[in-house]
């Protein structure tokens, strides 16, 4: 495991009922807020579709306190930080980033335009024609034509199967009953007990916790709310459809009654599924020129219920390659199944999700809190997943058609071993020391470690780092060499990328560049 451990974030819930995650950082350069409200476009009433999302554009509308030119939209772009919100299928995310100065009138802006909304009907109006707008553009994107259609196979009951987008025509503004909703559902869900509270700074912890109850103070107290369970994902116990056009295969799984560590489970199965490396899933089909590419990943979870896609791509031809496609996937399956324990992968997955919190910046570390995301894969996930696997498996299984074998180990994701001392060889003195000789570079195995030297003595309250390697060519090289370069290079990308830094090659005429910037300690055996 790596040295910078990056510190835990402490949990509490304050008097009013609302749950509030602080985290010191001194790492950081600025400060971040992530509020998730427990509410999102399911928990609304059927007859006004959208109207959690219509409420969260209302919000960003100013208040008696900030009006808009003051809000905080306006605040955060005027001080270069960022700023957003999301709503979800079940919850509704508000968050932003600042600089350490700014951060406290960000997070009084926040707070206040959640307790103190205005709800003017004229800027409900206005805001219509936005949210208007935006469903337009939204409905002529094909990838919405294409999640449209993903999503038609589940029970129709089911809310993912339901219109939320909302528009014009399904947020009557005018009507007394649309208004008593809006009302309502605000009431309802936007008070204390129903909200989470995620700070993150290089500030001091007991500062973030005045910060958080000064501002946090307005908020309506009382207990969460509870949320509709929603019916079975699939029609008659189905677990599993698939859909197939000549470039597409999607399988979905649908899960039921699962054990709350099963979402770090699943995204220990997204990690393998995913995995570019030899011997692995893609890269067998890739090489039998079956797939261009595979993603899986997690479209829904709530309540128990989880919705995975397993999603591949090809150029051509699916529609005929699909069985074998489909074959090839459980039969790794199979095989990752006998392997979902083991412990290379279990350790890999700890440090990469380690190494994520090391790198990250403060609004994902916020984020990361809000969800109570967990570094390794506990015990309790082990068993979840194993109950995945299980589900996932078909009672037949396919012929095996592949040896497959678990994916080499990213090299520089663990904690980097200690530079050798430069030491003495036989017959040299400690005037020699330092000068290259041939016996020097055979003993210290220059075809195994990296010709350049680093300094150990990096200060540790500084973790980044940047190296510009140059070259200067006698002649412009052929476009060809560096596409062949930038393919050779681009397994090394992604594990460099893993471990907290970005490396890139550029050209410009005769000159050549190779670039990496991030987290300093993996970087020596990168090279």
């Amino acid at each position: 495991m790596s040295a910078l451990n990056p510190s835990q974030a402490r949990r509490l819930t304050l008097t009013d009922g609302l749950t509030l995650s602080l985290r010191h950082a001194p790492r950081l350069k600025r400060c971040a807020a992530f509020l998730r409200v427990h509410a999102g476009s399911h928990d609304v009433p059927a007859a006004w579709p959208g109207l959690a999302h219509f409420l969260e554009h209302l919000l960003f509308l100013g208040t008696e306190r900030y009006p808009a030119a003051d809000n905080l939209m306006a605040y955060v772009q005027r001080y270069g930080g960022q700023v957003n919100a999301r709503t979800n299928e079940r919850h509704t995310d508000f968050f932003f980033e600042l600089p350490v100065a700014a951060f406290e009138g960000g997070l009084a802006r926040l707070c206040d335009m959640l307790a103190q909304p205005r709800m003017n009907p004229a800027e409900q109006l206005r805001e219509r024609e936005v949210l208007h707008a935006e469903f337009i553009a939204w409905a002529r994107e094909p990838s919405a034509r294409r999640q449209f259609e993903l999503l038609q196979p589940l029970n129709p009951s089911h809310p993912l199967r339901a219109f939320h987008a909302g528009n014009r025509y399904s947020l009557p503004i005018q009507r007394p009953a649309f208004q008593h909703a809006l009302h309502d559902f605000y009431r309802t869900f936007y008070h204390a007990g129903n909200i989470s509270l995620s700070l993150v700074g290089p500030v001091p912890e007991d500062e973030l916790l005045a910060l958080a109850e000064r501002y946090t103070e307005p908020f309506a107290a009382g207990p969460s709310q509870a949320q509709t369970r929603p019916p079975a994902l699939l029609p008659n116990g189905e677990t599993v459809y698939q859909q197939h056009d000549d470039q597409h295969l999607n399988l979905l799984f649908a899960f039921e009654q699962l054990p709350e560590a099963s979402s770090t489970a699943l995204d220990f199965l997204c990690r393998w599924i995913n995995a570019d490396k030899p011997g692995g899933l893609i890269a067998y089909l890739r090489e039998q020129q079956l797939c261009t590419g595979l993603k899986a990943e997690v479209l829904y979870q709530f309540e128990g219920q989880a919705l995975l896609h397993i999603a591949f791509s090809a150029a051509g031809n699916m529609t005929q390659n699909a069985t074998i496609v489909r074959d090839a996937f459980y039969d790794w399956l199979a095989y990752f199944n006998t392997q979902q324990n083991h412990p290379a992968l279990r350790n890999e997955f700890q440090w990469l999700r380690q190494r994520q919190l090391e790198v990250s910046s403060a609004l994902e570390l916020a984020r990361a809190d809000c969800e109570q995301r967990v570094p390794g894969l506990s015990d309790q996930a082990v068993a979840a997943l194993a109950g995945l696997l299980q589900h996932m498996l078909p009672p037949v299984q396919p012929a095996a058609g592949h040896v497959w074998q678990l994916p080499p180990p990213n090299p520089f994701l663990s904690a980097p071993e200690k530079p050798a001392n430069a030491g003495l060889i036989r017959g040299q003195t400690s005037a020699h020391r330092g000068l290259r000789t041939f016996a020097q570079d055979r003993l210290r195995s220059r075809r195994d470690h990296s010709a350049m030297s680093f300094s150990a003595d990096l200060p540790a309250t500084d973790h980044e780092a940047a190296v510009y390697l140059r070259w200067r060519l006698p002649a412009s090289p052929a476009d060809s060499l560096l596409l062949a370069l930038e393919n050779r290079l681009r397994p090394l990308q992604q594990d460099a990328r893993e471990a907290g830094v970005e490396l890139s090659c550029s050209a410009s005429g005769h000159d050549w560049q190779l670039k990496m910037q991030g987290l300093h300690t993996p970087m020596p055996a990168i090279l």
